[in-house]
């Protein structure tokens, strides 16, 4: 039988056949298990290329396959005639009769007999098996077979990803767990060469892009009908290729070798490279692990950093590359037509640029974001020009953070002069000053009567480096030698340096709140459409969170509300979000909910909410205003104003 017809349906144990008889369409039942499916095979049960009702199995024989009454949807019906399975063609009406053949490229199709056209095929619905024909475009994901037993969807995902540069991805439920590289016209560049994958194009193995704009399709062919090949999706989330010649299968590779070919497996600016001798995780030159600990355990996860700045950063020259061969890119590309020179030298003169990669197919490969996996074909990373450090600074993590030397800061503050000095606390003083190449900078000096020592400042420009927001001041650095201990800042002109270093200049003292904090200060000032820090000349608050405070303890906290968004359909969710943003910028860190808690507060999962306490940061003042500016230049000097401490937590 070749055909499925509104008066011609199939049972159990009969089956349709491609018009070659190489495929199948029918019932089976998977390895150890009695349950029942419908879907198609090549040349044998073992060989399911796709299933029907992966996810409603029938429990006994007396299923059938046929044609809807309303000749609109194919449907897998129990014994008691229950719908199991359906084509769910829903935008569809004819008076014609509908038909369902097998093709010989393995899709199943529903056809309008007057037209011929095509209502429904399998081949837009794949389960976890791409086939050569079958175009998988950007949009669409094909999930694995939960156990060899159950073809229900698992835990893997299969997917193309990235318009300018295609490659094939399997994800862990929302993680990526491995990927192919990207295509260059004839391989993907991260297959090792002696995968089927790649060698198959001297087979016949060619993939077509079709790019619309915003959606990528992808197809692969083979250089004749002799030739038969599938891409399938292991419940363990390996990908594996299988070749047929003349229907005789010829070769198997998967595309996972080792633990290498994990995603990220030896986290950001680590090499992988799987040898019999452990470790197999290293770090690029220029970079050490992040967490000796860890890493001296084997616990790869956490990467490795630079171990010296980069002189770009700090608006120098000298950069150069080290080349690495044999290696996957990294993810995350963006992709250029330019020359290899053109390559290299875009990215030299861009300090956002860390690495650069040519291939003859894809050309100029550039990366500028941090990256979560570093494997790949080529690449150029940027050489590391040492800077001197104190030897204590090796004590304590310092993240990425790049350090400077003393006498260059004092260089560009003009040897720290009084002319030069823009603000002064409790602290120490700020300084601004302009580094070779024309960075303007302002430097936090701490005093020695400070109270901090090495390990507390090294926290702070841990802490302050991830604070990193869009109102404030970007910490670009530190330095550390002898007794000083300084942190640099882009400088913000037109205004105080003190009104800008806000979540931490006055008092340095941070939390592990400080993210739900961040978190609510930004969620205030989307609401407001005003900046923290744009409140230094208000009559009546320093900054956005007192302004607020006012408002929420006047019962006038609606007028808070930005004019655009403020519309009656909005208000009481807008009103919501002011109130959990008030909960997470509270003075008393522990009062602060977790941000698991304020995600299920946004999700509305908690609708009964605490009653905020006071905001962190709040000036609190009982006489001359007029004495506000000088206090904000010279904390020490009180003057007639009572100012609380200012604890960032």
């Amino acid at each position: 039988m070749y055909t499925i017809t509104s008066s011609q349906f199939i049972k159990d144990s009969e089956t349709i056949s491609s018009n070659d008889d190489a495929f199948k369409f029918g019932f089976f039942s998977p390895a150890n298990t009695t349950n029942r499916y419908v879907g198609i095979w090549y040349l044998e049960e073992t060989n399911i290329i796709w299933v029907a009702n992966r996810e409603k199995p029938l429990q006994d024989f007396s299923g059938i396959v046929t044609i809807s009454d309303d000749n609109t949807n194919l449907l897998v019906l129990n014994g008691h005639k229950n719908v199991i399975w359906s084509s769910n063609v829903s935008n569809f009406a004819s008076n014609s009769n509908v038909t369902t053949h097998l093709q010989n490229t393995g899709n199943l199709v529903l056809l309008e007999d007057a037209t011929g056209k095509t209502i429904w095929e399998s081949f837009e619905h794949p389960t976890n098996t791409f086939l050569p024909n079958m175009i998988l475009s950007t949009n669409q994901k094909t999930g694995s077979w939960k156990t060899p037993s159950n073809p229900a969807i698992g835990n893997f995902f299969f997917s193309l990803e990235h318009l300018n540069a295609p490659e094939f991805f399997v994800w862990n439920k929302t993680k990526p767990y491995w990927r192919s590289g990207p295509w260059n016209g004839q391989i993907f560049i991260g297959l090792p060469s002696r995968s089927v994958y790649t060698s198959s194009y001297l087979n016949g193995f060619n993939i077509a892009r079709e790019d619309n704009g915003s959606l990528v399709e992808i197809t692969y062919t083979l250089i004749n009908s002799s030739y038969f090949g599938t891409m399938v999706l292991t419940y363990e989330g390996k990908m594996v290729f299988t070749l047929w010649i003349n229907r005789y299968q010829v070769s198997k590779s998967i595309a996972q070798q080792n633990e290498c070919d994990v995603y990220g497996y030896c986290g950001p600016n680590g090499s992988c490279d799987f040898k019999d001798s452990a470790p197999i995780c290293t770090c690029l030159k220029g970079f050490e692990p992040k967490n000796a600990d860890e890493w001296n355990k084997q616990n790869w996860t956490s990467g490795c950093v630079r171990s010296a700045l980069l002189r770009c950063e700090l608006g120098g020259e000298g950069d150069g590359f080290v080349k690495l061969e044999m290696t996957k890119v990294p993810d995350f590309v963006q992709q250029s037509y330019l020359s290899v020179d053109a390559c290299r030298n875009q990215c030299l003169n861009d300090c956002n640029c860390t690495a650069y990669g040519f291939d003859d197919g894809i050309q100029c490969l550039t990366w500028s974001a941090r990256r979560k996996e570093t494997k790949s074909l080529m690449l150029n990373t940027r050489q590391i020009h040492p800077e001197s450090k104190n030897a204590n600074v090796k004590q304590v993590k310092i993240e990425d953070l790049p350090l400077f030397e003393f006498h260059r800061i004092s260089n560009a503050t003009n040897n720290f002069s009084p002319s030069n000095k823009i603000g002064q606390g409790g602290f120490g003083s700020v300084y601004k000053g302009e580094l070779l190449g024309g960075l303007e900078i302002a430097v936090k000096r701490l005093s020695r009567t400070s109270g901090q020592g090495i390990e507390e400042f090294m926290n702070e420009v841990i802490v302050i480096s991830k604070l990193q927001h869009r109102n404030l001041v970007r910490l670009l650095g530190c330095c550390i030698e002898g007794e000083e201990k300084m942190l640099v800042y882009e400088y913000m002109p037109n205004n105080s340096l003190d009104y800008y270093l806000f979540e931490y200049v006055m008092g340095g003292l941070f939390s592990e709140k400080s993210d739900v904090f961040s978190f609510g200060v930004l969620l205030l000032e989307i609401i407001s459409g005003r900046k923290n820090t744009s409140f230094h000349n208000h009559e009546e608050a320093l900054s956005l969170l007192g302004y607020a405070w006012k408002l929420w303890n006047e019962e006038e906290i609606v007028t808070l509300i930005d004019p655009e968004i403020c519309t009656p359909d909005y208000v009481e969710q807008i009103l919501r979000c002011i109130h959990i943003g008030l909960l997470c910028v509270q003075e008393i860190a522990k009062e602060r909910p977790t941000m698991a808690t304020v995600v299920s507060m946004l999700n509305s999962e908690i609708v009964q909410f605490p009653r905020p306490f006071q905001p962190a940061f709040i000036q609190r003042y009982t006489e001359r205003r007029e004495d506000i500016d000088q206090q904000c230049h010279h904390l020490n000097s009180l003057n007639n104003v009572t100012v609380t401490s200012l604890q960032g937590r």
